[in-house]
Order: C-alpha cells, then structure tokens, then sequence
C-alpha cells in the first residue's frame, strides 16, 4: 500500500492520513493472523466492530475503510471487502448505533422520502397536496 500511495496524486496531508489510516489495519491484520491485503470482509467487520466499540467517531471509522477499500482497487483486487454486501449492513448498523449514543437523528434517504410521499394519501386533494409539501420542506430544511 505504502508504494501504491506515493504515486497516486494526493496532497500530502491526504497521504499522511492514508498511510496512518493503511497502517492501523495493517497492524490490526498481523496481530490478528489475517492477511491485509486482499482482506476478507469478515475480518473487516471485526476490525469495524473494534474500532466503533474503542469509541472512534463513525466519521473517522468510515474513513479507514474507505482506504482499506481503496487499497484493494489500487492493487486491482478482484474482490474489495468493502463492496460485499454482509459487510456494507454492518457499516449500516454501525452508522446507526454511533447516532444513537450521541443521541442524533439520522436523516432520511431520497428512498425512504419517495416512500413517505407516495404512501400519502387523502380524500381531499388540498390536504394531501398541503401534507407532501410540508414534508418536503421540512426534508429540504435539513
């Protein structure tokens, strides 16, 4: 990773945490006997679960696997941990656990806000029309 990072065009500060970001995991993968690189998914959901239990902000986490995984497209690893999909619920769940101790709202996605909008419905079309538009505002407002 190291050699791969010094030719990829990044500020110097990117590489600089890239490189700490690449070492914590390469350090964590020796102590725990697996191999770094191509990683398994499951070890990366151990090494996850870790870091958000140690108390690492869910911003900060999220950052070492999006190098983990840009490592492996960089090597040109055919199977990147971080795209399997075991692997991207656990982020998911983690995300959430991470708002939850800090007591913050997680906001909702374009998905879920099609769903709500379609989902309302009402006998009088003002009052439906005056409902999504609420929502809506309130969702832009954000």
């Amino acid at each position: 990773m190291k050699e791969i990072v010094e030719h990829v065009v990044w500020s110097k500060e990117t590489k600089r945490a890239y490189k700490m970001d690449w070492n914590s995991w390469e350090q964590w993968a020796v102590e725990q006997g697996v191999e770094a690189l191509p990683a398994d998914s499951r070890d990366l959901i151990k090494y996850a679960r870790m870091l958000s239990e140690s108390g690492m902000t869910f911003v900060s986490l999220q950052r070492r696997i999006v190098v983990i995984g840009r490592a492996h497209e960089l090597a040109k690893e055919p199977n990147n941990p971080i795209k399997k999909d075991l692997f991207r619920r656990t982020m998911m769940e983690l995300r959430f656990t991470a708002a939850e101790k800090n007591n913050r709202k997680i906001p909702i996605i374009d998905e879920e806000l099609k769903a709500i909008i379609d989902n309302i419905g009402h006998d009088n079309i003002a009052t439906e029309t005056r409902d999504k538009a609420i929502i809506l505002l309130l969702h832009a407002t954000q």
